[in-house]
């Protein structure tokens, strides 16, 4: 198990991780001409805000003051420059399914360490919106990125 200062560890990461995926919704959300996929966006949106919020009530009661390391905020800087800068929809979409395979990759290592209950089941019930996520919007992504074969050029 984690001591106090690794969940708040945990704790942060996944904040910064869910404040960069609200931005991306963020930019994402009024390119889509769609009405119903704008509409099922906006709650993904809604989903992340809540855990974010969720995510800073116990990191209020944790040790706090904790920042993620300079790698990690940086490949979420990165990230969302790819989502923002997206020359259409459809890249960003893709860029945002990565984002969200992403999301639910660190949610489940943070499960994977040994969290207090409280932080633990709060976290796994947001992998769970994480893994909805990644379905919904794989849906809406012709060909995901990383499913192409290595010299698919279509």
């Amino acid at each position: 198990m984690v001591d106090e200062m690794g969940t708040a560890a945990e704790l942060a990461r996944l904040s910064w991780l869910e404040t960069a995926t609200v931005r991306a919704y963020d930019s994402v959300e009024h390119r889509i001409t769609d009405e119903d996929l704008r509409q099922r966006l906006g709650g993904f949106r809604s989903d992340h805000a809540r855990h974010l919020s969720r995510m800073h009530r116990l990191l209020e009661k944790t040790a706090g003051g904790v920042e993620p390391s300079g790698e990690f905020m940086s490949f979420v800087r990165e990230e969302l420059r790819l989502v923002e800068r997206a020359p259409d929809p459809a890249d960003a979409m893709e860029h945002l399914l990565l984002i969200e395979r992403a999301n639910a990759s660190f949610f489940a290592d943070a499960l994977a360490s040994g969290l207090p209950a409280e932080v633990e089941q709060l976290v796994a019930e947001e992998r769970e919106d994480e893994m909805r996520h990644v379905e919904e919007v794989e849906l809406h992504v012709a060909v995901p990125a990383i499913e192409r074969a290595p010299n698919d050029v279509s």
